[in-house]
């Protein structure tokens, strides 16, 4: 999987280009994250206290599919969000969902947090 090479640049860049405690959405057209195929969304979160997260989103023309499940690359720990399972994939990158059923490996779920 692509991500902790490829990916981790490209999603460090995303967020060196966000302001401090801004967010910055765009849409990808052509390429790939990982598994995820284009088109896709990329949305950085660069904030000083709750750590810097950018997170990827399928596409259906220009319209998001889910907000509900993803890849996310996170530069430090994983924060315990009760309503989302997260899987650990590689170096910094995750797997995200709010939508655990049938799915394994996704620890935060496993764990009932």
């Amino acid at each position: 999987m692509a991500l902790d090479s490829h990916g981790t640049s490209q999603a460090l860049a995303a967020l060196k280009a966000v302001p401090l405690n801004k967010s910055q959405c765009v849409n990808i057209t052509t390429g790939a994250i990982g598994p995820l195929k284009a088109p896709y969304q990329r949305c950085a979160t660069n904030t000083q206290y709750q750590g810097s997260v950018v997170f990827y989103y399928a596409l259906a023309g220009n319209a998001v599919v889910t907000l509900t499940s993803g890849l996310m690359f996170n530069e430090g720990p994983v924060s315990d969000a009760s309503d989302q399972c997260v899987r650990h994939l590689v170096g910094d990158w995750y797997a995200f969902t709010s939508d655990p059923e049938g799915l394994t490996g996704y620890s935060q779920c496993d764990e009932g947090s």
